[in-house]
């Protein structure tokens, strides 16, 4: 014990003093996941890009143009690697991938003027490989915790003002999914987190995987990335809260 207040003393807290990386607060709408510099993009007659997408985020857009589905996007970042002219990047975190426009600082007084308590989040996981689930973990250790904003996590979906889905809707988990939505009180908010539960992909429909939440129930933010950065998280959680108050 005496140790690790030397630890604490000598070092300093390790906990960040903000939730996010720099510039990620701000008023003015946020960057997207993927960014295009549509001069370079013209110049390149291939769209190389469109071809060597695994799940199919990256489509044509008229001769000379693309569009994202950032739901659909895994961050391999095989477009940004073969890009000939350089026209793709993406952000640090992830920010932008979840609308965003609050200070961090209004979070705790947005949660007690909704629920006069913490927000109470439950998980579900429907099938994910883990890695959002292991990132979600992130959230709440001392360099992120997420705890200071009254932010917990319940065990019962009864307990809930959240219900927070990872991966996709397997086949077996589609009706353990129906039946905890349905024991969530109202008002609820539901967030897609990561990729695989804000669209399916890169799996799709098929024997094992039935698709993205939104086809079975519906969902009130996407927090789309494998997995989404701590940040991008964090920045979903502002998003649902500034939501719920709405409903």
């Amino acid at each position: 014990m005496l140790s690790m207040f030397k630890n604490i003393l000598i070092n300093g807290s390790f906990t960040e003093k903000k939730s996010y990386a720099d510039g990620f607060l701000n008023s003015a709408a946020p960057e997207p996941l993927i960014k295009v510099d549509e001069s370079k993009c013209a110049a390149c007659p291939s769209k190389i890009c469109v071809k060597v997408c695994p799940t199919g985020a990256i489509m044509p857009e008229g001769k000379n143009k693309i569009k994202f589905c950032q739901l659909k996007c895994i961050e391999c970042r095989m477009c940004e690697d073969n890009c000939p002219t350089g026209a793709v990047s993406f952000t640090d975190f992830g920010i932008g991938s979840a609308e965003f426009n609050k200070l961090s600082e209004k979070l705790e007084k947005e949660i007690k003027s909704c629920f006069s308590r913490s927000l109470h989040i439950r998980q579900l996981d429907a099938g994910s490989c883990n890695a959002c689930d292991h990132e979600m973990i992130s959230i709440c250790n001392p360099v992120f915790d997420i705890s200071r904003f009254g932010i917990d996590f319940v065990a019962s979906p009864r307990h809930a003002d959240c219900l927070l889905v990872t991966g996709p809707v397997s086949w077996n988990l589609k009706e353990a999914l129906i039946r905890t939505i349905e024991a969530t009180p109202d008002p609820k908010i539901v967030v897609a987190l990561g990729t695989c539960a804000a669209s399916g992909a890169p799996f799709g429909e098929n024997y094992a995987s039935y698709g993205g939440a939104n086809k079975l129930i519906p969902v009130d933010v996407f927090i789309p990335g494998c997995p989404p950065h701590p940040y991008a998280i964090i920045q979903g959680l502002l998003k649902a809260v500034g939501i719920i108050n709405k409903k």
